[in-house]
């Protein structure tokens, strides 16, 4: 038998395109909560609205499923994954503990270059805030905080995105965007800004990790004022130790 690559045809690059667009439009709905949160998705009137196959349009549910975006409840119907305020406190304090370990390793690496990207992406929030255009403002924000962490790992720059993707799908959700929450976060991500320029990762990392719990606060407070963040709080406290401890010598073998 030959191991040799079969040439292709071309249809399955066709299949798997039509899966990557159908993925990414239903993505972007769910996270900009134009599909509300555990409403039901026809998948007749989703093949028909994007003109694709039952096929694609199965895959591209199973990876929003993977990305905890979808549940299949049973005879395969599939409704929009429901939020809580149990994941929400999770999904900040895991930002908060991880969001500020990158900063903290990638402020040493960052370049002139990288500094000028991070301010044009403030100015753009700032611009943005302005003409009330809040899907620009997210797109900003989220390219801000991506590149707070530029120096880090493929699979942990993922993990950051999704974590990002998933808090900020409730700050759609519950509308949480206004001028005056806009106006402290600039603020805050300016400090954020001026000590990685600096060049200070210990700072940088701990102004990262107040700005994300004030936001998880501010939700909370808007969204469900009787819950008690308790991660968020806890996750807060281990983020503001000293993130550079001495570690422990290497054991030697003897010989």
């Amino acid at each position: 038998m030959s191991l040799t690559p079969q040439a292709d045809d071309g249809a399955s690059d066709e299949a798997r395109s039509n899966v990557d667009a159908v993925y990414e439009k239903l993505r972007r709905a769910i996270l900009d909560g134009e599909s509300p949160p555990g409403s039901r998705l026809s998948q007749v009137q989703l093949a028909q609205q994007f003109d694709v196959s039952r096929g694609p349009l199965r895959e591209a549910l199973r990876l929003l499923e993977r990305d905890g975006l979808v549940v299949t409840e049973h005879q395969r119907m599939v409704r929009v994954s429901p939020v809580s305020f149990s994941d929400l406190d999770e999904l900040y304090a895991l930002r908060i503990v991880n969001e500020g370990l990158a900063l903290h390793q990638s402020v040493p690496s960052m370049t002139a270059a990288d500094i000028a990207l991070l301010q044009g992406h403030v100015g753009g929030m700032v611009d943005a805030t302005r003409s009330d255009d809040w899907f620009a403002w997210s797109d900003h924000h989220r390219a801000f905080h991506a590149g707070l962490y530029s120096g880090v790992g493929e699979r942990t720059a993922r993990m950051l995105g999704e974590l990002f993707d998933h808090a900020d799908r409730y700050r759609r959700v519950y509308h949480h965007d206004d001028r005056q929450a806009a106006d402290v976060a600039e603020r805050e991500h300016r400090e954020i800004l001026e000590a990685c320029a600096a060049g200070d990762r210990e700072q940088s990392a701990v102004l990262l990790a107040r700005h994300l719990a004030r936001s998880a606060l501010m939700l909370f407070a808007h969204a469900a004022p009787e819950h008690e963040p308790v991660l968020v709080r806890e996750a807060m406290r281990f983020a503001i130790r000293p993130l550079t401890p001495a570690l422990p010598k290497t054991a030697t073998r003897s010989n």
